[in-house]
C-alpha cells in the first residue's frame, strides 16, 4: 500500500513539474498567417457583379500575404464592394475591425476551429459531442477498475501495480472530458477567431500536458513494471517526453477534440517514443502467449509434432517444465489472454490513430505549413459564389461535397479513429471488469466490512 501511495505521489509531482517548467515570461503572441498563396484567375474575375449593390459599401482590395512563419489561415478578400455587415458563412464578422488579427481581413474572419469550416456545419462538433458521452462512460468503467485495485486486498499486490498505473493514467486522460463536455471551444479556441495553444489558453496547456504525461506513463509502465516506483525508468522517460514539448512550446490545438503536441513535432515528441514501447510490447505478449501454448502442447502425450504448431520448439524441453501440470499451464494461459487482448487493443488504437494523424497532417498541410494550395482557393471561391448567387443552398455544406471533401480526412475515418480512444475505458473494463472473481471479491469485501469478518 505504501508503494501505491509513493507511486501516486510521484505521478502528481511529475505533472506539476511538467506544468511549471516553462522558461521565461509568457506573453500573449498571436500566430502569423497560415494560408498563403496567390489568387487564382477565377477568383480575381469574381467581381462586384456577383453581389447586389448596397448604399453602405466599403471598397476592398484583394490581397493575400505570404509568410514563411505562418500558422493560421488567412481570409482572402474579393476585389469588389461588400456590405460592411455581410460575411458569408462560415466566415464571421470581425468583432473589432480596428485591431489587426491574422485570421481576419476586411471585416470578415475565419471561425475557430479552422478545420471545421471545411466540413458540413456543426458536423465535427456533433461527432465530438457524441464521443464525449462515450468518454464519460469509459471514465466510470476505469474508475471502477482503479478502485478495485486500490481497495480489494487480493488486488493490492506488487504484481498488480502495472494494472494500477495503467488505469490511473487512463482515468486522468479521460477526466479531461469534464473540462469541455458540451463546449469543446473551451479547449480549442481562445475566442471566435483564435485557436488555443499553451501560451494563450492555460486550460489547453494543462490538458495537453496531462495527456502527454499519462499516455507516456502507462505505456512505459508496461515495459518497466518491476522497478520501484520512485526510481523507475517509466517515470523518468514519461517526464522527459512531457517536458520537451513544454519548454519548446509545442502544445497546441490544431485538429481534433483536444490539445496535444503540434503537428510540426508530434512524431518526434509523441508517436516515435510511444512506438518504441507499444510495438515491442505487443510482440512480447505474443511471444509469451505462444511460449505457454507450446508448453501446454508438450504436456500432451498424444500431440503430433508434424501436424501442430509445437513442432521443434527451440528452447523448451521436458525438463524445463518438470513438475508443472497441464492444469497449471491452462491456468497460465487464462491469465495471459487478458494481457494479450489488452496489448492488441492498444496496438490497434495506436496504429489507426497514428495513420489518422498522418492523414490529417498531409491533407491539411496548407493550413499547417503555409503552403500554396489550389483547393483552398477553390473552396473560398465556392463559398463566396454560392453565398451570393443562391440563398437557398448552404454554402458550407455544398462546398464540402464539391470541393473540400476530396482534400480533408473523411468523416468516417474521424469517427473510427476518435472512437477508439473514446472507448479505451470500455475495453479495459471488458478485460478486467468481466472477471467473476473481481465481483466475488467485492462482495466478500462488503460482507467483511459491513456484515462480518472477511477472510481474504
Amino acid at each position: 500500500m505504501r508503494q501505491h501511495r509513493i507511486s501516486t505521489l510521484c505521478i502528481i509531482v511529475g505533472v506539476l513539474l511538467g506544468l511549471y517548467v516553462v522558461n521565461g515570461e509568457r506573453m500573449f503572441k498571436r500566430s502569423p498567417l497560415l494560408y498563403s498563396g496567390e489568387h487564382d484567375d477565377d477568383l480575381l474575375k469574381f467581381t462586384a457583379s456577383k453581389r447586389p449593390s448596397s448604399p453602405k459599401t466599403v471598397s476592398r482590395t484583394t490581397t493575400l500575404s505570404v509568410s514563411s512563419t505562418s500558422s493560421l489561415p488567412t481570409l482572402p478578400t474579393v476585389a469588389n464592394s461588400l456590405p460592411v455587415s455581410s460575411c458569408p458563412a462560415p466566415f464571421i464578422n470581425d468583432p473589432s475591425p480596428s485591431l489587426k488579427k491574422p485570421t481576419c481581413s476586411n471585416g470578415c474572419c475565419i471561425a475557430c476551429p479552422y478545420a471545421n469550416n471545411f466540413y458540413p456545419p456543426n458536423m465535427i462538433d456533433n461527432i465530438y459531442t457524441a464521443l464525449s458521452g462515450f468518454r464519460v462512460v469509459s471514465f466510470i468503467c476505469v474508475f471502477i477498475i482503479l478502485l478495485s485495485y486500490l481497495v480489494l486486498p487480493n488486488k493490492r499486490e506488487q504484481q498488480s501495480i502495472t494494472v494500477l498505473c495503467l488505469n490511473f493514467s487512463l482515468l486522468i486522460f479521460l477526466s479531461v472530458t469534464f473540462f469541455y463536455i458540451g463546449n469543446h471551444r473551451k479547449l480549442q479556441c481562445v475566442d471566435e477567431y483564435t485557436q488555443s495553444n499553451m501560451i494563450n489558453n492555460p486550460l489547453c496547456e494543462f490538458q495537453g500536458l496531462n495527456n502527454l504525461n499519462f499516455l507516456n506513463l502507462h505505456h512505459n509502465s508496461l515495459l518497466f513494471p518491476s522497478y520501484h516506483p520512485v526510481a523507475s525508468p517509466n517515470l523518468v522517460v514519461s517526464l522527459i517526453f512531457t517536458i520537451l514539448p513544454t519548454i519548446t512550446r509545442q502544445i497546441s490545438f490544431e485538429f481534433g477534440a483536444v490539445c496535444l503536441v503540434s503537428m510540426k513535432m508530434i512524431n518526434q515528441y509523441f508517436w516515435y517514443p510511444l512506438a518504441i514501447i507499444v510495438i515491442p510490447g505487443f510482440f512480447i505478449h505474443i511471444w509469451t502467449f505462444a511460449y505457454i501454448a507450446k508448453s501446454q502442447c508438450m504436456m500432451n502425450d498424444d500431440f503430433d509434432s508434424e501436424d501442430t504448431l509445437c513442432e521443434n520448439p527451440p528452447s523448451i524441453s521436458v525438463h524445463s517444465i518438470k513438475g508443472v501440470s497441464g492444469k497449471d499451464v491452462v491456468n497460465s494461459i487464462k491469465v495471459q489472454w487478458r494481457a494479450l487482448v489488452l496489448s492488441m487493443v492498444f496496438l490497434l488504437t495506436f496504429i489507426i490513430y497514428w495513420v489518422y494523424i498522418y492523414v490529417v497532417k498531409v491533407k491539411l498541410s496548407p493550413l499547417l505549413n503555409s503552403q500554396k494550395s489550389a483547393w483552398l482557393n477553390k473552396w473560398f471561391l465556392c463559398v463566396m459564389t454560392v453565398s451570393n448567387t443562391n440563398s437557398t443552398i448552404n454554402a458550407q455544406d455544398y462546398c464540402y461535397s464539391t470541393v473540400s471533401s476530396n482534400y480533408v480526412p473523411s468523416i468516417l475515418f474521424i469517427c473510427v479513429a476518435e472512437s477508439l480512444t473514446a472507448i479505451l475505458g470500455l475495453s479495459i473494463f471488458v478485460v478486467f471488469g468481466t472477471s467473476i472473481n473481481l465481483w466475488n471479491e467485492w462482495r466478500a469485501w462488503f460482507r467483511g466490512r459491513y456484515g462480518g469478518v472477511y477472510r481474504g
